[in-house]
């Protein structure tokens, strides 16, 4: 696998490191160094609009970018102007030949003709466009049709924008990655977990803490059992408690304890709930409305209806209406998105710099194998694809799966989800790589 310099030193970066990020309540950071990052070809070739853009930088950019020094006018001026190519792609939709539109949009009917899933959708984002396109149902029960920028469970995605969270306060000198995670936790806590003075931040956020998952059989049962009630983080990662360790530390074996330690962690340091926390620091500076914590904050219109067999009956039922609570809104699964928020949310951290800075963004990436094709960095996932590496997630919440993909050598952006959570009915990645493989041709190794 490449390293993180090295999928950086390749991905198509839009903004320099010295951005600024500002948030609702006054609080930012405020760059003290800058570093030169490589330009596309595609962006060299925009030479045309150099000279208005400068001229408009050099206005409304000069207070922001002061102790950008370092680096040429020039060189801001294309990344900024890549930067509003990137917009314009995301509010303004290009179609792929009609030819692949078909085919993309005849795949995805093939799952609901099959009966597999009640609703499909997908949303690809490259630097010549986007196309969107969706089949089925968002609700069996009124035959509303479902749309590729409707609102779903995106499960084990809300892992990356907590580890976000984090990185950030690291580069605020709140938080260190390799402090013990018995330092931010009260004894009753972390009393019950092996080792936690030794075990470290960054273990749980990839993964490789070794901890026991909370969700154990008798969680699941006592769900079952009480569909409708509600849970804290506290009450669900109490059926953790004293259990032996599911590997040894090190190794990566995803646990939902890992990130709901996080949650609590974060919630003391920062003194705010979950739902703010991340409101302020990703969905505000990143510009995602669509994008709320589950049960925590309002979600002004809802969001699709899932379906899945929770109580292992033999049938697909709405999960969401009356609703299962398994747990819902949580720092391990707990947000609710939409596909365009998604491409958004990808391209503020890996394009604009908006979210961390490079360093930040380098211990993002840096990967723990986890197979031969994959690899897992601090709350996304690496795969080896036929058409070169992609970083992302895939996940399966109740009701739901999605995968959301990046694949830096192509400049591509996919987001591919399914109102269905019974992992058994819809293989998404075989979906995802026919897709690619309609968009992007044949791979050529």
């Amino acid at each position: 696998m490449l390293t993180a310099y090295e999928f950086l030193a390749r991905s198509p970066k839009l903004l320099s490191e010295n951005r600024c990020r500002a948030f609702q309540d006054g609080a930012s950071h405020h760059p003290t160094a800058s570093s030169h990052h490589t330009i596309t070809s595609r962006l060299a070739a925009m030479k045309w609009m150099l000279a208005i853009t400068t001229l408009l930088l050099t206005l409304s950019l000069s207070g922001c970018r002061s102790e950008e020094s370092s680096q040429s006018l020039a060189e801001q001026t294309s990344r900024q102007q890549g930067a509003a190519v990137i917009g314009e792609i995301l509010d303004t939709p290009t179609l792929f030949p009609p030819d692949i539109e078909t085919s993309l949009q005849r795949r995805l009917a093939q799952e609901v003709v099959r009966g597999k899933t009640p609703g499909i959708a997908m949303y690809v984002a490259t630097s010549d466009g986007i196309w969107m396109g969706a089949e089925g149902t968002a609700n069996q029960e009124t035959g509303t049709v479902i749309k590729p920028t409707d609102r779903f469970r995106i499960g084990r995605t809300t892992n990356l924008f907590v580890a976000v969270v984090y990185l950030q306060l690291v580069e605020e000198g709140i938080l260190d990655l390799h402090t013990p995670i018995a330092e931010y936790l009260p004894p009753e806590i972390s009393d019950r977990f092996p080792d936690s003075d030794t075990l470290q931040i960054r273990q749980l956020l990839n993964h490789t803490s070794g901890l026991a998952d909370a969700y154990t059989n008798e969680f699941l049962n006592d769900v079952r059992a009480q569909p409708d009630r509600s849970w804290t983080t506290r009450e669900i990662l109490a059926y953790a408690y004293d259990l032996q360790p599911a590997t040894v530390r090190g190794v990566f074996s995803y646990s939902s304890t890992n990130y709901l330690l996080l949650e609590l962690i974060l919630e003391t340091v920062t003194q705010a709930p979950l739902a703010e926390v991340l409101q302020q620091r990703i969905q505000t500076p990143a510009g995602l409305t669509n994008t709320f914590l589950e049960l925590r904050e309002p979600i002004p219109g809802g969001f699709t209806q899932g379906y899945q067999d929770w109580n292992n009956n033999g049938t697909s039922e709405n999960v969401t209406l009356p609703l299962i609570n398994p747990g819902l809104g949580t720092g391990d699964r707990g947000l609710v998105s939409n596909a365009t928020d998604l491409v958004k949310f990808v391209h503020a951290l890996l394009y604009e710099d908006t979210l961390l800075y490079r360093s930040s963004l380098e211990e993002l990436l840096s990967s723990t194998p986890r197979g031969a094709m994959e690899g897992s960095g601090l709350g996304i996932t690496h795969l080896l694809t036929p058409w070169g590496e992609a970083w992302g997630q895939i996940s399966s919440d109740l009701g739901f799966q999605s995968v959301v993909l990046y694949l830096p050598v192509h400049d591509l952006t996919m987001v591919l989800w399914v109102n269905e959570g019974d992992r058994q009915a819809v293989n998404l990645l075989e979906v995802a790589e026919d897709a690619l493989r309609l968009i992007l041709g044949e791979p050529k190794f």
